[in-house]
């Protein structure tokens, strides 16, 4: 494919060697004009001379001045004056003009070309006539004009002068100035042909890199703005190809944050799913096995309750899937956050018994507090099933403190075997050298999967804070600080 910038010097050459041709045409054909038009001038100015001349000759022959061997001289004295051919030729009444008196008989070339003049001459009513020589590159200027032997109004010309003066020094001349019009022609044409490669490279530039950006630009890939600096309408393109390129950019970031936020989503919505339904298997499980009617109705209970739960998310899925807003909102009111506690292990009851493990709760009182119960009894529910499987402990205890005046305390802690070490940091130092006796913090996103997340996000909602510390086989504890309800 021819690109465009070959096209570009390709059309320019074209144009340019176009144009040279037209102009050098033009340049010769006025020098040509030029060069006889003063030969002819110059030539009329020497007819005179001629005139004048043979004019006093006649005086000075009298009587012989047209006999053949005086002509004869004549002739010879004003070619060696003029350098240039003359012939006399005398005029009688039967012929107006006579042969060349100094043509010979086998001088077939002169006479055919005195006769062609004398012709013209005859026909165009003309006296300087210009002539081409068929077998020859040069050109002759051939002139006849009358002489006389006596000077009166009504003196009548004894004979015809003929001049064949040869154009061969104008046409060196004239081949000398083309030759040096042809170098100034290329060397004019590669000067132009350079600034104007210079000019289409000024211009094709920034267009190649604009391309090579466009070509090149990939979304989610970060790269530099195209910096083209021409201060014309180039410079304005490119601002609108960084627009629009940083407005892509946008856009792609925007979509992997909504894709992002869909998958943690529907993540969440798993695990929030999961939970009740361990829950509703534990407690099917159960009840065959029950047989006091109260746990039986308990059990019941139970699963209906978990089971509006999961009807209760689907709709929220199915709800933030039709109006594409993939997070969850909270309802805040006024709650009993030792009753949540409560309810919370009661459901989280079969699945620790069938691990053998103890829950304990203790509070200093009744703490109150705004948030969305179903919500917070989720964070409470992810962290307790995570104790139960992954700690490997035989108690889980659960306090609820004060947290000065307006905040509560919420501590869930097991005794198990802990976080691996990798996965915690002690955040009053630089180092990595880990204290196996002191509490350590659990690294920021270094779980995933065990509604940890979810969980944070929650409490976040709830203007509150959640964190996790660790001591290496010795256990886990999770402090979750909300604002409380002074009562």
């Amino acid at each position: 494919m021819t690109s465009l910038r070959q096209k570009l010097l390709i059309g320019t050459v074209l144009i340019i060697i176009l144009l040279g041709l037209l102009v050098f045409y033009l340049i010769d054909q006025n020098i040509n004009d030029y060069i006889f038009a003063e030969t002819k001038a110059d030539l009329r100015a020497k007819s005179f001379d001629i005139q004048q001349y043979l004019y006093n000759m006649s005086r000075q022959y009298d009587d012989d001045f047209l006999k053949s061997d005086t002509l004869h001289y004549l002739q010879y004295d004003l070619e060696r004056q003029f350098d240039f051919r003359i012939w006399l030729n005398e005029i009688n009444e039967e012929e107006k003009y006579q042969p060349p008196v100094k043509i010979a008989e086998n001088d077939k070339k002169s006479k055919r070309l005195i006769t062609s003049s004398i012709d013209k001459a005859l026909k165009q009513q003309k006296n300087l006539i210009r002539l081409d020589e068929p077998d020859s590159t040069n050109s002759n200027i051939i002139m006849h004009f009358p002489f006389y032997d006596q000077i009166s109004v009504d003196a009548q010309p004894v004979g015809v002068v003929g001049l064949e003066y040869s154009l061969q020094k104008e046409y060196n001349l004239i081949a000398n100035i083309r030759n040096v019009l042809a170098g100034m022609f290329l060397i004019l044409t590669l000067l132009v042909l350079l600034l104007v490669y210079l000019y289409i490279d000024n211009i094709l530039t920034p267009l190649t890199v604009l391309k090579n950006s466009i070509q090149n630009f990939k979304p989610g890939q970060t790269s530099p703005p195209v910096q083209i600096n021409t201060g014309d309408e180039l410079e304005e393109l490119a601002q609108s190809y960084n627009d629009m390129k940083s407005s892509i950019e946008d856009l792609f970031i925007d979509l992997q944050q909504e894709k992002g936020r869909q998958k943690d989503f529907y993540e969440n919505m798993t695990h929030e799913l999961k939970t009740p339904l361990t829950i509703i298997k534990g407690y099917a499980d159960m009840f065959p096995r029950v047989k006091s009617k109260a746990k039986r109705e308990k059990c019941l209970n139970h699963i209906r309750t978990e089971t509006d739960r999961i009807l209760d998310l689907v709709n929220d899925l199915l709800a933030s899937s039709k109006s594409e807003e993939y997070h969850f909102q909270i309802e805040k009111k006024p709650l009993s956050l030792n009753q949540l506690v409560t309810e919370a292990m009661d459901l989280m009851e079969v699945k620790a018994l069938s691990h053998e493990i103890v829950m304990n709760f203790s509070a200093q009182r009744e703490f109150l507090l705004k948030g969305d119960s179903d919500k917070l009894k989720e964070v409470l529910l992810n962290i307790i099933d995570n104790a139960i499987k992954y700690s490997d402990t035989d108690v889980i205890k659960i306090m609820i403190n004060s947290k000065g005046a307006d905040k509560v305390e919420l501590l869930i802690q097991d005794f198990g075997s802990g976080f691996p070490r990798e996965l915690l940091i002690d955040k009053n130092t630089e180092d990595n050298d880990l204290d196996n006796d002191k509490d350590l913090f659990l690294k920021k996103n270094s779980l995933t999967g065990n509604g940890i997340k979810v969980s944070e996000e929650i409490i976040a909602k709830h203007d509150g804070s959640l964190t996790i510390t660790s001591i290496p086989g010795q256990g886990s504890t999770v402090k979750i600080i909300l604002p409380g309800i002074i009562n």
